[in-house]
């Protein structure tokens, strides 16, 4: 009985590794003021209206037409 020997060929890993890249753009730093015009608020107010009515002091009186017996005062 023959035993064969396993191979011990084995092949290397690849080292072979990219390097990242480390070029970087610089952040803009143009910055926009804010705008410093402002409207001012419209002050035209309108008042409320005083026009009032007033209730009618024209008043109705019952009638007060009665019939009278003639009395004699002793």
């Amino acid at each position: 009985m023959e035993l064969e020997r396993p191979s011990l060929e084995l092949e290397r890993p690849s080292l072979e590794l990219e390097r990242p890249s480390l070029e970087l753009e610089r952040p803009s730093l143009e910055l926009e003021r804010p705008s410093l015009e402002l409207e001012r608020p419209s002050l035209e107010l309108e008042t409320p209206s005083l026009e009032l009515e007033t209730p009618s002091l024209e008043l109705e009186t019952p009638s007060l037409e009665l019939e009278t017996r003639n009395f004699e005062n002793p």
